[in-house]
């Protein structure tokens, strides 16, 4: 169901501010899962897990994991709000911001 995923965000949203990464991890990889089971591959939630967990894989150094979950959210946010809107916006800037720093 689309709350549990929710929640499990929530939580890993949480344990990534205290600094345990590993059950953050958890808990994002497991939001990510059920909002997409629940809500489907293209919608808003999803998009959020998406750039939440590579919020965590970004502070953990593995780039390249938090380049693919940044391009997923991307798709979902151009798909589901079009180009003008301001989350498209907001996912490419995150994009943006992820590939400068993986090249300095």
């Amino acid at each position: 169901h689309a709350d549990v995923g929710n929640s499990y965000d929530a939580l890993g949203t949480l344990y990534q501010e205290e600094g345990d990464l590993a059950k953050a991890e958890q808990f994002l990889k497991r939001a990510l899962e059920v909002r997409e089971k629940a809500l489907g591959p293209v919608h808003d939630a999803v998009a959020e897990s998406a750039s939440n967990l590579a919020s965590l894989y970004i502070r953990l150094g593995d780039f390249d994991q938090a380049r693919r979950l940044v391009m997923r959210a991307v798709n979902v946010d151009k798909r589901v709000h079009g180009q003008d809107h301001p989350l498209y916006a907001s996912s490419l800037d995150r994009l943006g911001l992820l590939l400068q720093t993986m090249s300095d």
